[in-house]
């Protein structure tokens, strides 16, 4: 069981690269990098963002199936109302 967006396990399929040792290869290739994240804005907000984006993407199918299950249990309740007890 993941607990992955699909779409994001899509996106990593096409186009993923692991690169665990590339920061210790190449440091100054990990220093580029942050300056470019640098140059888009503030790293704090830019994280903050992604990080809001990533949890509503949880937030949403997890909100969906509690609707799902609701909806199933009213059906469930109005198909069996209770009775006089036997």
């Amino acid at each position: 069981m993941t607990t992955m967006p699909l779409a994001t396990l899509e996106t990593w399929r096409q186009r993923g690269r692991p690169q665990p040792e590339r920061v210790r290869e190449d440091p100054e290739a990990a220093v580029r990098t942050l300056r470019r994240l640098a140059a888009l804005g503030p790293f704090s907000e830019i994280a903050m963002q992604l990080e809001s984006e990533g949890v509503r993407k949880f937030v949403d199918p997890f909100d969906a199936l509690h609707a799902a299950i609701e909806r199933k249990r009213q059906a469930v309740v109005a198909a069996h109302p209770p009775g006089p007890p036997a």
